[in-house]
């Protein structure tokens, strides 16, 4: 129960912090793991949010390799 109340925290913090379907998959720290479809969930801020996250679902976090901080744009490539 308590595992629940936890990510329903979490969950609450980041809707409340304007996280749009793209810009979720942009943040510093992601969860992946075995529950539902194994893909990776960029939504998080720091680590803790996303510990706080994953406790007790069998998930992991690791840093998003593809994160790309805000106000900054990815250089397009010139072939």
């Amino acid at each position: 129960m308590r595992t629940i109340a936890i990510a329903l925290i979490a969950i609450a913090a980041a809707s409340a912090a304007g996280t749009g379907d793209a810009n979720a998959q942009n943040r510093r720290w992601c969860s992946q793991g075995h529950i539902g479809s194994g893909f990776p969930y960029c939504g998080f801020d720091t680590l803790q949010q996303c510990l706080a996250y994953v406790s007790g679902l069998g998930r992991t976090c690791t840093e998003n390799l593809q994160y790309q901080p805000p106000g900054k744009k990815k250089k397009k490539q010139q072939y």
